[in-house]
């Protein structure tokens, strides 16, 4: 279902909810803990964003919260997949 792994829809599902709410929450200060700008999160939301509109649901609200990536290097790898798999889709 998509281009993201499910501990990613639960990160940005996560990061959705803290933007939302205007608190800072794991997700946010992950982001920013690792000097990841909000541009640079960009692909994942709409990644998410698709998923949610083809099957016709909204974010959820995790319960638990797990970090998808090692870190900045990881994010900005997969960062780059997902950037790709959205134009060629």
């Amino acid at each position: 279902m998509g281009i993201l792994t499910d501990t990613e829809r639960c990160f940005v599902d996560h990061r959705y909810h803290e933007t939302l709410d205007s608190k800072t929450g794991p997700a946010t200060q992950w982001l920013v803990e690792h000097g990841i700008l909000p541009s640079t999160f960009l692909p994942l939301f709409h990644a998410r964003s698709r998923e949610l509109k083809e099957t016709g649901t909204g974010p959820t609200k995790p319960d638990g919260f797990v970090i998808p990536w090692t870190g900045k290097a990881e994010f900005l790898t997969r960062v780059g997949v997902i950037e790709a798999e959205l134009r060629f889709d």
